[in-house]
C-alpha cells in the first residue's frame, strides 16, 4: 500500500491499520479513511502537524537527551592487545601502543573534573577493540582509579560532629594496633577503607548493598572493597553523619571467550560482574568463518571452553554475535546458542569496508525470514503459557524495540550512541564510534588538547531529508554514521532496508499480540 511520511498503511488477518508516526499509535481503519491517507501528500502534512511536531515531538527528544546526559558513558580503548584476528575487526591490528597507568589516570581526571564534572555518574567501558583478559593489571589499576575519583575516601570535610582521630578509636582495636605509627588519621581511615575487611567485624546482613555484594563474594575488588567498607562505616556511626553525595563509577568489559583463566575469574568475581558478555558468532562451522587466531585457525573451541568454565564457577553467560552476510540465518544461531545455556543473546551486523561486511538484499532477505520464524514461535510460546524462553534470551535487541515503543510511547529521534559516548583510542584521540577509530573524518582531537565541539552534536532523524520523510524515523533513528564515514553506501541501504522491514513486521506482531491479549505479558518479558 502506498505511503505517506507520517502514515504506513498495513493488512493483518485481512483488516487495515494505519501507523501514526507522530502519535506512534496505530489505528484500525475503514475503507474510507484508507482512500483519505493514501491521498495525503508531505507538504500538507508538514502544514497541518507542524505545531504538533513542534510542541510534542521536539519535547520527547530533548527529554530523552535530558535522561542520558545524568550519566556520562565513556568507551576507554587503552589497548590494542588481542589474541585473535577477526575479519571484520576494524581494530587497527597493526597498532601495539597502550596507555600507561599516568595516561590512563589523566583520562578519568579529563572525563570526571573537566569534560562532565556536573553528572549523577560515570560508565566506563572498557577494551573492546581489545581482549580484556589479556589486560588484567591494567584493569585492576582502573579498578584502583574508581576508589580514587569516586569519592568515597575520606577527607576533611566529613567531620564535623567527629573528628577523625576520634572515629579511628572507635573501631576494632585489631585494626588500631595496625596503624599505630601513623598520627594522619584521614589517611589511616583511608587506608583503612582500601585494605581491611570491615565487614568481618560489623553486621553488615541489614544493609542492602553490601550484604548484596558479600552474598556473591567477599574477595572484593579495591574499588568495591572501598564502596562496601565506606557504607558500613556511615551506617555505623550513622550519628556522626560522615556520609556525603558521590559519584557513581561503574566498569564493563567484555571477553572473547579464549582466555579465561584462574586470574580472570577471580578478578570478574571480585568486581562482582556478573553475567559477562562473551563474543561467539554461533555453531562451529559459523564462529570460525570470522572469529579466528593470527595464523587462520579458528576459536571456537577454545571459546566453548571459556563459556563452560566461566558458568563451572557461577558467572553467567551473555552471548555477543556479529551476523555476517555469509551465515545470516539468526534462527539457527540462538537455536545453536540457547543449548550453551547463555542468559541473553545480542547481536549486531558485521560493518565497514571489509568484503566479509557487504550485505546484499538477498542475505538480509535471509536474515528477514530466520526473524519471522522467530516471531511465530515466541507468539506460539507466549499463546501456550504466556511465556516465551526464546523472547527472554533476545529480549535487547533491535528486532523487539518497536513494540516496546510502541507500548510506552517512545520517540527515538537518534539511532545509537553517537555523540552521547566518549570514545577513547590508546593514543588519548576522541571519537564518536569505536568503528570510527583511525578514521580523521571522525577524529575529535585529542583529550590532551581542546577537543572539538561536534562531539556533543547527535544526528537526528529530522535533520537528513531521506529520513525527515520517512514514517518509520521515530522507529528507526536514522541508519549507521559511521557507514557514512566509510563511505559504504551499499551497507547504509542495506540497513535502512533491513530496519523498515524490520517495522513492518513488528507492527504486525504488535496487533497480533493485542488482539490476544499478550501485548503486557510481552512486555514484560522484554
Amino acid at each position: 500500500m502506498k505511503n505517506s511520511c507520517r502514515f504506513y498503511l498495513f493488512k493483518v488477518d485481512k483488516q487495515d491499520f494505519c501507523f501514526d508516526c507522530y502519535t506512534l499509535k496505530v489505528y484500525p481503519v475503514s475503507v474510507h479513511l484508507k482512500d483519505l491517507l493514501q491521498k495525503v501528500d508531505y507538504k500538507s502534512i508538514k502544514k497541518l502537524y507542524g505545531k504538533f511536531y513542534t510542541t510534542v515531538v521536539k519535547q520527547k527528544e530533548l527529554e530523552s537527551k535530558s535522561h542520558r546526559e545524568n550519566i556520562c558513558k565513556v568507551t576507554l580503548n587503552f589497548s590494542n592487545k588481542c589474541n585473535l584476528n577477526c575479519s571484520y575487526c576494524f581494530r587497527n591490528k597493526n597498532n601495539t601502543l597502550a596507555m600507561t597507568n599516568e595516561e590512563l589516570d589523566d583520562v578519568f581526571d579529563f572525563v570526571i573534573n573537566k569534560y562532565q564534572p556536573n553528572v549523577e555518574g560515570y560508565s566506563f567501558s572498557l577494551c573492546l577493540n581489545s581482549e580484556s583478559s589479556l589486560e588484567i593489571e591494567k584493569l585492576k589499576y582502573i579498578d584502583s582509579l574508581v576508589t580514587k575519583y569516586e569519592g568515597r575516601l575520606f577527607n576533611a570535610e566529613d567531620f564535623s560532629l567527629i573528628t577523625p582521630k576520634s572515629l579511628f578509636l572507635k573501631l576494632p582495636l585489631e585494626i588500631q594496633r595496625k596503624y599505630l605509627s601513623n598520627e594522619n588519621y584521614i589517611e589511616i581511615l583511608n587506608e583503612i577503607l582500601i585494605n581491611e575487611n570491615l565487614w568481618d567485624y560489623y553486621d553488615y546482613t541489614t544493609i542492602e548493598y553490601p550484604n548484596e555484594l558479600l552474598s556473591i563474594t567477599k574477595n572484593l575488588s579495591h574499588s568495591k572493597r572501598t564502596l562496601v567498607n565506606r557504607i558500613i562505616l556511615d551506617h555505623v556511626f550513622k550519628e556522626y553523619k560522615i556520609e556525603r553525595k558521590t559519584k557513581y563509577i561503574a566498569l564493563w568489559f567484555m571477553t572473547n571467550g579464549t582466555n579465561i583463566t584462574d586470574e580472570y575469574i577471580s578478578f570478574i568475581k571480585s568486581l562482582c560482574l556478573n553475567p559477562v558478555t562473551v563474543s561467539i558468532d554461533g555453531p562451529e562451522e559459523i564462529h570460525n568463518y570470522a572469529r579466528k587466531y593470527k595464523d587462520g585457525t579458528g576459536s571456537y573451541n577454545e571459546v566453548i571452553k571459556g563459556i563452560k568454565k566461566l558458568q563451572k564457577n557461577n558467572i553467567d553467560v551473555e552471548a555477543s554475535v556479529v551476523i555476517t552476510p555469509k551465515y545470516p540465518d539468526l534462527e539457527v544461531i540462538v537455536d545453536y546458542l540457547m543449548t550453551l545455556n547463555v542468559k541473553t543473546i545480542s547481536f549486531g551486523l558485521s560493518r565497514g569496508k571489509f568484503n566479509i561486511c557487504s550485505f546484499t538484499k538477498e542475505s538480509i532477505d535471509v536474515l528477514l525470514k530466520s526473524i519471522d520464524r522467530i516471531y511465530n514461535r515466541i507468539f506460539n510460546e507466549l499463546m501456550n503459557n504466556n511465556k516465551s524462553e526464546l523472547l527472554s534470551v533476545l529480549k535487547d535487541n533491535i528486532i523487539f524495540t518497536v513494540i516496546k515503543q510502541l507500548y510506552f510511547r517512545l520517540y527515538l529521534s537518534t539511532r545509537c550512541t553517537w555523540g552521547n559516548v566518549l570514545i577513547f583510542d590508546s593514543k588519548g584521540d576522541v571519537y564518536h564510534c569505536d568503528s570510527t577509530i583511525g578514521y580523521k573524518e571522525d577524529c575529535q582531537g585529542n583529550y590532551k588538547e581542546k577537543i572539538s565541539t561536534k562531539i556533543q552534536e547527535i544526528p537526528n532523524v529530522n535533520s537528513t531529508k531521506k529520513c525527515k520523510e520517512c514514517w518509520a524515523k521515530y522507529f528507526c533513528g536514522g541508519t549507521c554514521h559511521a557507514e557514512k564515514i566509510f563511505k559504504n553506501e551499499n551497507n547504509t541501504q542495506m540497513e535502512c532496508y533491513l530496519k523498515k522491514e524490520l517495522i513492518k513486521r513488528e507492527l504486525e506482531l504488535y496487533i497480533k499480540l493485542y488482539k490476544h491479549n499478550l501485548l503486557k505479558a510481552f512486555c514484560e518479558q522484554s
